[in-house]
C-alpha cells in the first residue's frame, strides 16, 4: 500500500469514526421523527451546489490562465480541479492539491506561469475571507466560541503579512527572491558532487521567477478576467457555504444563510491547522461547535454526514474516479510508495 492508500484510509477511519461518535451521542426518540421529514431533493441540490463550485473553481482557473495568455480547455480545468481536490482531501492542511494542481497546469503553461495562476488563486481567496473579517467579528464577536478573538485577528494577520510578503518578494522585488535562491543553493553547491546540475536548477529557477513576476504583474493589469476571477472566487465559495442551509430545509428547518456562510470560514481556517490527512475529524468537530446551538441534538450527526457526503466525500470518490491515472502519474513519480 503506497502513501497515498494510506493517507486515504486514515482520512477516511478518522471521519467515519468522529461521525459515528457524534451520531451515537446525538441521536434520540426525536431522531426519526425528523429522520422521516427529510426531502431527498435538498440532499440532491447539496450534491448539486458542489459541483457548480467545483465548476466555478475549473473556470476560475481558466480565466486566470487566459489572462497571461494561455488557453486550457475545460475538460482539462475540470481534471486539474478534481485530482488536486483528491489530494488536498487526504493530506494535512489540504497542503497536497496546490503543488499537483502546478505540475498539472505547468505542462500547459510552464512552471513559473502556473505558480502565478494558482498563487492568485490563492490571493483572490485571501481577498474573499479578509472582506468578511469585519461581519465575523460582529457575528461572532459576542459568542462563547469566540470570547477572544484576538487570536484570530492575530493568526489572520500573519497569514496576511507572508501573503504580501510572497507578492513583494516574487513579484515587486523578484530580484530578492532569486538573491535569495542563489545563496541558498550556492551553499548546498559546495556539498554537492554534481555542481553543473545545481547552476543549471538556479537558471531554471531564477528564469521562473521572472516567469511568475511578470505573469502575476499580466493577471492583474488584465481587468476583465481579474474582475471575472474575483467574481468566480465569491462564487465558488458562496455555492459551497450554501450547502448547510439546503440540508436544514430538507430536514422542515428554517436556514441560516448569513451565519452559515461566516461561520464556514471560520471552519475552513481552523480546518488548515495540520492535525489529520484532509482536516477529518476537524471539519466534525468544528461542524458540531458552530452549528449544535442552531440545529436539534437529534439529527445533528446526521446533518454533519449529509453535509461531508456531499463535500468531502464526493471530492474523494469523484476525483479518484475522473483523476485515478493523473494521481498515479503525479503522485507515485513525486513521492514513491
Amino acid at each position: 500500500m503506497n502513501r497515498w492508500r494510506k493517507l486515504l484510509l486514515l482520512s477516511v477511519s478518522i471521519s467515519i469514526i468522529v461521525i459515528i461518535a457524534i451520531m451515537l451521542l446525538t441521536i434520540d426518540a426525536d431522531s426519526v421523527k425528523y429522520l422521516a421529514k427529510i426531502s431527498p431533493a435538498f440532499i440532491i441540490s447539496a450534491f448539486f451546489l458542489h459541483l457548480l463550485s467545483l465548476l466555478a473553481i475549473s473556470l476560475k482557473l481558466k480565466v486566470l490562465t487566459r489572462s497571461i495568455g494561455y488557453h486550457v480547455r475545460m475538460k482539462r480545468a475540470l481534471e486539474i480541479t478534481f485530482a488536486s481536490g483528491f489530494l488536498a482531501a487526504i493530506t494535512p492542511s489540504q497542503v497536497g492539491g496546490e503543488p499537483l494542481r502546478i505540475k498539472m497546469l505547468a505542462e500547459e503553461t510552464g512552471g513559473g506561469n502556473a505558480t502565478a495562476v494558482v498563487f492568485g488563486e490563492r490571493v483572490m481567496d485571501v481577498i474573499f475571507f479578509v472582506a468578511a473579517v469585519p461581519v465575523i467579528l460582529v457575528l461572532f464577536g459576542g459568542m462563547g466560541i469566540m470570547k477572544n478573538p484576538m487570536g484570530y485577528i492575530i493568526g489572520g494577520a500573519i497569514f496576511i503579512v507572508l501573503i504580501w510578503l510572497i507578492i513583494w518578494m516574487g513579484v515587486i522585488r523578484p530580484h530578492i527572491m532569486k538573491a535569495l535562491v542563489k545563496k541558498i543553493l550556492l551553499s548546498i553547491k559546495r556539498f554537492s558532487k554534481e555542481k553543473d546540475k545545481v547552476e543549471k536548477t538556479l537558471s531554471k529557477i531564477e528564469d521562473e521567477i521572472d516567469n511568475f513576476s511578470s505573469s502575476f504583474k499580466q493577471m492583474v493589469r488584465k481587468k476583465a478576467y481579474f474582475t471575472s476571477a474575483i467574481l468566480l472566487t465569491a462564487l465558488l465559495w458562496i455555492l459551497d457555504f450554501s450547502i448547510p442551509s439546503i440540508l436544514l430545509m430538507g430536514f422542515g428547518l428554517p436556514p441560516i444563510w448569513v451565519y452559515s456562510i461566516f461561520a464556514q470560514i471560520l471552519i475552513t481556517l481552523i480546518a488548515l491547522i495540520p492535525i489529520s490527512p484532509g482536516a477529518s475529524g476537524v471539519y466534525e468537530i468544528s461542524i458540531l461547535g458552530f452549528y449544535s446551538p442552531y440545529i436539534p441534538r437529534a439529527i445533528i450527526g446526521v446533518f454533519i454526514l449529509q453535509w461531508r457526503l456531499a463535500t468531502y466525500y464526493f471530492n474523494l470518490i469523484a476525483g479518484g474516479l475522473v483523476s485515478i491515472n493523473v494521481i498515479k502519474k503525479y503522485g507515485n513519480d513525486e513521492n514513491g510508495d
